[in-house]
């Protein structure tokens, strides 16, 4: 997504109008150790590499380690679950550095976009609770447009919705602390390809349409928030 928003821009006139709009920043690694690890031992890994003291295990999974509703539902205090919180909120430099930033910015804030894989989902806040906010039908209907939008490009269908109701309820996470505090009222977490059949072994030759369809989500995610902030 971010080679086509810089590679293509003299040919994509919408990439043209959103950029002379917003300035965009894209972090492409959140977890480099854990993502490392991943492709290098065990290829379902997913928290960082942090060493726990007192324990055999190690990792923090990072997004369970969010200030907002920490230590609530579907977070552990076992350091050898894959869901381990952390022993408090934003314990890792991950979460704490790129909350900084995130604070530094928050008054030009008007989007934020976790992206993840998989289960083909576009989901808003909340995700702690069942509790819809304040802000769902704005929320909803830019999910809806920029899922119309991705769908349209090859046909993959997203769900999407709060995320609590569209997946399950987590705690601790990176789109329910945007929201809650830094007031982004576009806030959203996408699960890219696929629903289930590869999971994360997705093979090469589906990364390329993932990629392109994803792109035209995000464009109109980007422009219904430009619009409405």
């Amino acid at each position: 997504v971010s080679t086509q928003s810089t590679g293509d821009y003299e040919k994509d006139q919408e990439i043209q109008e959103i950029l002379g709009s917003v300035d965009l920043y894209v972090l492409t690694i959140m977890n480099p150790d854990g993502y490392a690890y991943a492709w290098e031992t065990d290829r379902w890994w997913r928290k960082n590499k942090t060493p726990i003291p007192g324990s055999e295990c190690f990792g923090v999974d990072l997004n369970r380690n969010w200030g907002h509703d920490w230590d609530g539902k579907d977070s552990s205090t076992h350091p050898c679950s894959e869901e381990y919180r952390g022993d408090k909120p934003f314990s890792e430099n991950e979460t704490r550095i790129v909350s900084q930033f995130l604070t530094s910015i928050k008054n030009q804030l008007i989007g934020y976009m976790n992206v993840h894989s998989f289960g083909q989902l576009w989901m808003y806040p909340w995700s702690h609770t069942a509790d819809s906010t304040k802000d769902e039908a704005a929320m909803e209907k830019s999910a809806k447009k920029s899922v119309q939008a991705l769908e349209a490009v090859y046909g993959t269908k997203y769900k999407y919705g709060q995320g609590s109701e569209v997946s399950y309820q987590t705690s601790g996470s990176v789109d329910d602390w945007v929201y809650a505090e830094l007031n982004v009222v576009y806030t959203v977490t996408v699960e890219l390809r696929d629903k289930k059949y590869w999971g994360f072994f997705l093979p090469p030759s589906e990364i390329l349409p993932t990629g392109i369809e994803t792109l035209a989500g995000f464009k109109k995610f980007c422009q219904f928030a430009i619009k409405n902030e």
